[in-house]
């Protein structure tokens, strides 16, 4: 008597199973839909960044149910990163079990395929892109371009009049974002004679003079007649503007000389160490293009008797070692080079009248994935379009051997 045929109990098997099966797929998809909900939802209170980084690139994550945020019950769900990896791991094992299967159905392999290089293009955006702003007068030539949102601390050597040297140290954004205001930090380099101590850092700040009323109520430590005055996040990310107490503090240990840093400062800190001098400047992530661009002309234009543009354009010259190129960069023509692709993104500044001198603003990203998108979806559609041929063909064969047998 034959008896029911029961499934593996090996334990690879198992995992195989579960990582390809539709029910996974079913609840991924489903946890994707409510974090995406609540996601957009938490933009209202924390803004875009602070819900992007919170809800979308993490593994895990505590939503609050409740009017107040942060307050109710908490809520523990799998992050948008966490979800996109097992819809990854899903799709791919199921598509690999079932090569053998489906072979005879190429084109739902292929579309299995482009919709797998779309999620692997999404994860190397998230992991190896760059996104910046470039600031440029007309007349202007610069290579570099500034993040929206991140700061960092730059310490580097006066070497002449009124001269910078390269930067000696650099306290990244890792090391200052879950800095709290009454926290200290101590940094040591052997490039530097000296260790850099944090004594607080705000991630939005007000500098104010040490002698009005409101500063003297904070209890805020005073520097050189100024103190730092922690601010609430405003949701708008780039509007925060950081501040800092930093401490100079000879490596054989005695007393710190500290300054104040401030997003917002014109002139770095100068501080002198023995024989030299030292700046110290609270500044955005910067990063350097390997080309240099040059605004000739910037344009913008209204519809006539109305506050909406028609026309922002950026006539730019690249300049890469001997070679001179013109461009026009407009709001749907960027320039693209050596993976780095440049679009039109804003003006400034606000108000400005006819005859002002106004900045162009371009948005700088370094995306290794940036065609991958449009790639996949011509695979995907490949695919498809392979299938459905398919499935007409076998349509149309069986129309076609059902009227012969009518007609016999």
């Amino acid at each position: 008597m034959a008896g029911k045929k029961q499934k593996s109990t090996n334990p690879a098997q198992w995992l195989l199973r579960f990582f390809s099966s539709f029910g996974l797929a079913t609840v991924v998809l489903f946890l994707m839909c409510v974090v995406t909900l609540f996601g957009t939802l938490a933009q209202v209170e924390m803004g875009i960044y602070e819900a992007q980084k919170k809800y979308f690139e993490s593994f895990f994550v505590v939503h609050w149910l409740g009017p107040v945020p942060g307050k109710g019950l908490p809520l523990p769900l799998p992050g948008g990163l966490l979800l996109m990896i097992l819809l990854f791991i899903n799709l791919a094992v199921g598509t690999a079990l079932k090569v053998r299967k489906k072979w005879k159905q190429p084109g739902l392999l292929i579309a299995h395929l482009g919709i797998l290089f779309l999620l692997l293009g999404g994860f190397v955006t998230f992991k190896y892109s760059t996104k910046g702003a470039m600031v440029l007068y007309e007349g202007q030539t610069s290579d570099l371009f500034s993040s929206y949102h991140d700061w960092q601390i730059e310490v580097a050597k006066v070497v002449g009049e009124n001269e910078i040297g390269d930067h000696a140290f650099v306290i990244e954004k890792a090391q200052l974002k879950d800095m709290r205001p009454d926290e200290q930090r101590v940094f040591t380099s052997e490039d530097l004679p000296f260790d850099v101590v944090i004594n607080g850092y705000a991630r939005n700040s007000m500098v104010l003079p040490a002698d009005i009323p409101i500063a003297q109520s904070s209890g805020s430590k005073e520097v050189d007649g100024y103190i730092v005055q922690p601010a609430a996040l405003d949701p708008e990310a780039a509007r925060n503007i950081p501040g800092a107490y930093v401490g100079v503090r000879s490596k054989s240990g005695g007393e710190e000389e500290e300054v104040i840093l401030w997003g917002f400062a014109r002139h770095p800190a100068t501080v002198p160490v023995g024989d030299d001098e030292w700046t110290f400047q609270l500044i955005k992530e910067r990063w350097k293009a390997p080309f240099e661009v040059k605004l000739d002309k910037f344009t913008h234009e209204y519809h006539p008797k109305t506050q909406i543009p028609r026309v922002y354009q950026s006539d730019v010259t690249k300049f890469e070692g001997d070679l001179e190129e013109e461009y026009e960069i407009s709001m749907n023509r960027p320039l693209r080079h050596e993976g780095y692709t440049f679009y039109q993104e804003s003006w400034g500044p606000e108000g400005a009248q006819p005859g002002d001198q106004v900045w162009s603003q371009l948005a700088v990203s370094k995306n290794p994935a940036d065609q991958w998108p449009m790639w996949s979806c011509w695979v995907v559609g490949i695919g498809l379009l392979i299938h459905f041929l398919q499935k007409l063909g076998g349509y149309l064969g069986r129309a076609q051997r059902k009227g012969g047998a009518a007609s016999a």
